[in-house]
């Protein structure tokens, strides 16, 4: 059984990466070593900051609803990864927040993580099936997990970067 908070971070994730375009290394790639020091608040300014003096990507296009929803997204995310109870029912998050290769999930756990709601645009963006579609949500999420902990914590500062440069890359495709 997969736990809600998997769930909800797969529709969160899938709201912020509608575009499949926007899973590719220039966004999941965009954390290096130096980086891990960046920051450790909840202060989207880090994030906007470190965005643009490491990355010259200019964010000032987006409202403040838009902000608003990407910090309050990042902070869910934060809580829900950070809480005890899901890594105790979900036993390979352990290796997707750590710096070990991520275990994966099985394939029937895979079709659970995310709603039917969630799953059809997902699978109707990439033009895939439904069954590949829940496979390649999960792997994405997990990469997108792995990405954003260091040390097994996740910090919101690092999953805000990583919402506001999909936010980006889309906005740059749009111009």
């Amino acid at each position: 059984m997969i736990p809600n908070g998997l769930s909800d971070i797969a529709a969160l994730y899938a709201r912020h990466f509608a575009d499949p375009r926007t899973t590719g290394e220039d966004v999941f790639g965009m954390f290096g070593p130096a980086v891990d020091d960046a920051g450790e608040s909840y202060e989207q300014q880090t994030a906007l900051f470190y965005l643009k003096t490491h990355h010259r990507i200019d964010l000032t296009h987006l409202d403040e609803a838009v902000l608003s929803r990407i910090e309050n997204d990042a902070k869910t995310i934060e809580r829900i990864l950070n809480t005890a109870d899901l890594e105790v029912e979900l036993p390979q998050l352990r290796s997707w927040l750590d710096d070990e290769p991520n275990e994966p999930l099985a394939d029937p756990e895979a079709r659970q993580v995310a709603a039917p709601a969630v799953l059809r645009p997902f699978a109707t963006a990439r033009a895939l099936d439904t069954a590949t579609a829940a496979r390649r949500l999960t792997d994405e999420v997990t990469r997108f997990i792995d990405t954003v902990a260091t040390d097994g914590t996740v910090s919101a500062w690092r999953v805000n970067a990583l919402l506001l440069r999909a936010q980006a890359a889309d906005h740059s495709r749009a111009a």
